[in-house]
Parts: structure tokens; C-alpha cells; sequence
């Protein structure tokens, strides 16, 4: 467990932030992330003024939940989006979630929200801070069995296909639908390691039909069948 210390300058609230993951590389991209939100001030060690404090913990839940949270804070479940409201992050403990990947902005929503010092003209957004990107966005998360095209996509919100497109590879680096297919890949991933479900029920609830579509998506993406994922992922689990 690693903690972050930082301010919010115009109302000197105090907040102390616990990371809790294996990864080497979440801690880097969280301190990225408050860096680049204005009004925010990192410190090195807990600040003197504790007068306004707040204490938060994010747990990174990609991979498995804890078996237990944090005490006396607000706890936040780090989670794949196409899992992220699922009633398993609450009924584990937590407060909140945050979907994977972590944007600035969510961070800023999460936990400035909680303290009552968030205000944007724009409210809370999940997947990006453009208006049109995210009802689109919100919209294929919603149900991942829908197949939907980009025409399609421009005639449900009155748009077109070319700014769809320049909008989404702006803000993700991806096109629509294959902003989809990793939405589908990295739910179907998840379900892989957190259920016993098979892997053709796994691929129906994910938009692939045909099991070895699914298989060619799913070793293209993650460099492994469906089948030698889950063993892995097992095999981890035992080892830590």
C-alpha cells in the first residue's frame, strides 16, 4: 500500500490517498493524473494543515476483489467499465467505483465530489468529457450483445459518421467499433477470471455468437486463448 498527499488550493481541503495494487505502474498514473488537474497541490509527505481533511482508498479491482476494504475512508473499486456498475462493487465494500482506464477527470469526479468541492458545467461524465462521445459510449456499454455500425451510431445521435470518427480515435486513439470490440474483449476477460460460466456463454454475453470468433478476438487482443487466459489468471490467483 502506497499513499498520495495533495491539496485543493482554493478551499485547502487536506486529502490522503491509499493505493492498493500490485501493479508497479498504477502510483505513477494516478500522481499523473492529479498533476494535471488544476487547483491541486501534491506533497511529498501529509501536510501540516489537517483542518479539512478527507481519506480515500483505491483498490484495483481489475483483477479480483478484495477480501476486505479500507477503515475510516471512502473506498474506490478500480474496475473495467463494462463492469463498472455492477452490484458486486457495492456489495464488497465500497463507496465508489472508477473505471479503468483512469481519466483525470473521473479521478477529479470521484473523489472532489465526495467532498463537496466538485463543480464542472458539464456534471459527471464516465467515459469522456465530450458530450457526443460519451452518450455513444454509454450507449454500446449499456448492452455489449448490440451490433451497431457508425452510420448507425450517426443516425441515433443525429451526427455524422467522419465526426464520430474524429472524435473517438481524438479521445481513445480507436475508432468506434473498435473502441467496442475492447469494451466486449476486457469484460469477457473479467468474466473469464471471476466466473465459472463457460467460455460460449462468456462470448453470447459479449456479442460474439460464434465461440471461435470470439477465440481469433480474444487471442488477437490479449496474446491467448480464452480457455489458456482463465487457466493463467487461476494459476496467478494460487500463486499470491
Amino acid at each position: 500500500m502506497h499513499s498520495i498527499y495533495f491539496t485543493h488550493k482554493i478551499t485547502g481541503t487536506s486529502i490522503a490517498l491509499e493505493i492498493h495494487s500490485t501493479d508497479q505502474n498504477l502510483m505513477g498514473i494516478i500522481i499523473t493524473a492529479i498533476q494535471s488537474l488544476n487547483g491541486l497541490q501534491l506533497y511529498h509527505g501529509e501536510p501540516q494543515n489537517q483542518a479539512r481533511s478527507w481519506g480515500f482508498a483505491i483498490f484495483d479491482c481489475r483483477h479480483e476483489f478484495p477480501t476486505k476494504v479500507s477503515s475510516n475512508v471512502h473506498n474506490l473499486a478500480l474496475v473495467p467499465p463494462a463492469l463498472a456498475n455492477r452490484e458486486t462493487t457495492y456489495a464488497s465494500g465500497f463507496t465508489d467505483f472508477i473505471a479503468w482506464p483512469l481519466t483525470p477527470a473521473e479521478l477529479s469526479v470521484r473523489i472532489l465530489g465526495r467532498c463537496g468541492i466538485w463543480s464542472h458545467e458539464g456534471g459527471y461524465h464516465r467515459f469522456s468529457p465530450i458530450p457526443l462521445v460519451e452518450r455513444i459510449c454509454n450507449f454500446m456499454s449499456e448492452d455489449p450483445q448490440r451490433t451497431v455500425s457508425v452510420r448507425s451510431l450517426a443516425r441515433n445521435f443525429h451526427s455524422n459518421h467522419n465526426t464520430i470518427n474524429r472524435l473517438f480515435k481524438q479521445e481513445f486513439g480507436l475508432p468506434p467499433l473498435a473502441w467496442q470490440r475492447k469494451l466486449r474483449l476486457e469484460g469477457a476477460a473479467y468474466r473469464l477470471m471471476r466466473s465459472m460460466d463457460s467460455i460460449t456463454e462468456i462470448a453470447a454475453e459479449f456479442g460474439y455468437p460464434s465461440p471461435n470468433n470470439f477465440a481469433t478476438a480474444f487471442k488477437r487482443h490479449f496474446g491467448k486463448s480464452p480457455l489458456q487466459y482463465r487457466r493463467d489468471e487461476a494459476r496467478k490467483r494460487q500463486d499470491d
